[in-house]
């Protein structure tokens, strides 16, 4: 089976969430650092345990987001049989990130369950076999 046409545009838009989201991790981790030696990064009111408690827990998520949307992004390239559903997953979390993630993640949905998409991700990427009766 022929790779269905847009499934390309998914992958490049998976990867880029993926760079988006390392930048994100950089910018949390900078941050971290600067509360952790003391160059004032807030307000002063805000202790900077709690900054860092909810940094950390932010750099978490980010950083599970970055590994889904690259390795979603990988496997949709390979047309491996498990990122399509790994790419559902990615979608599901751009909804998140409004206005344009929700449009886009909702298009992503709509286009990977599409039966020839999903034909194209049960054959592993390649063309599916009959098998003779």
């Amino acid at each position: 089976m022929e790779k269905p046409q847009h499934l390309l545009l998914v992958a490049i838009w998976q990867i880029f969430c993926a760079v988006i989201a390392f930048l994100g991790i950089l910018t949390l981790i900078l941050f971290m650092v600067f509360m952790w030696v003391g160059v004032p990064t807030t307000d002063p009111d805000i202790p900077s345990v709690i900054f860092l408690l909810f940094a950390g827990t932010g750099l978490f998520f980010v950083l599970v987001y970055f590994i889904i949307s690259l390795v979603a992004g990988i496997g949709t390239i390979k047309g491996a049989s498990w990122a399509r559903n790994l790419g559902i997953v990615q979608a599901v979390l751009n909804i998140l990130n409004v206005p344009v993630g929700t449009i886009i993640g909702i298009l992503i949905i709509m286009y990977l369950v599409r039966p020839e998409v999903t034909q194209y991700f049960q054959g592993g990427g390649h063309p599916v076999q009959n098998q003779p009766s």
